[in-house]
């Protein structure tokens, strides 16, 4: 019996080694994959705002001919206006009276 009760204390030092070994590596694995998934999140964060700052660059460039777009064509109907006052002042003439005729149905 006193040995039986010997294998059997034995065994439950045994089984509490093993389960304070396995507690240490879970918490080592853990650490691990949190570890894993800070660094996976920073790439992911940098790849986000290297693409973002892209965007940017594409939409500030875009906005960038429209607007010298929008210039260049301010500029010709100024250009018009002053060379051919007395046209600008017809057509504008016109484009009122068409105007006011679909509006007045």
């Amino acid at each position: 019996m006193a040995d039986a009760e010997y294998d059997l204390r034995k065994d439950l030092d045994q089984l509490r080694s093993d389960l304070s070994l396995l507690r240490a590596d879970m918490s080592e694995m853990v650490h691990s994959v949190m570890e894993v998934t800070k660094q996976e999140a920073g790439e992911a964060r940098s790849r986000a705002q290297a693409e973002l700052g892209k965007r940017a660059r594409q939409l500030q460039d875009t906005y960038d001919q429209m607007r010298d777009g929008t210039s260049r064509v301010v500029e010709g109907v100024a250009d018009g206006l002053e060379h051919h006052p007395l046209s600008s002042l017809g057509i504008a003439f016109g484009i009122g009276l068409v105007i006011g005729r679909i509006l007045g149905k």
